[in-house]
């Protein structure tokens, strides 16, 4: 499956809700698309939490990140990530 990292900036409603029961509603969110949540990390700077997930494809994560979005948690930035082995093969000249 696909790899994805999601930052995610709380808003301040989204600090309301900060507790184990709201990670484990995003949690269902993710495996209910598909997904499976790889690791979770709060962070110091510009950015609060750091999601690394697996989805089937990418509209079973972006309807996840949708939702997160649409629910007044905050905001996210999403990129793919390949393992770093295949980063490299994918650079390498035929």
């Amino acid at each position: 499956m696909p790899t994805y990292v999601t930052l995610l900036n709380y808003s301040a409603e989204g600090f309301k809700e900060l507790s184990e029961e709201r990670r484990q509603q995003q949690i269902n969110l993710i495996e209910s698309q598909g997904g499976r949540v790889i690791g979770a990390y709060g962070l110091m700077g510009e950015w609060d939490v750091m999601l690394i997930t697996e989805f089937p494809n990418e509209k079973s994560a972006m309807r996840a990140l949708l939702n997160t979005c649409q629910s007044g948690m905050g905001t996210t930035q999403t990129m793919t990530a390949l393992p770093w082995e295949e980063f490299v093969q994918l650079g390498q000249h035929p």
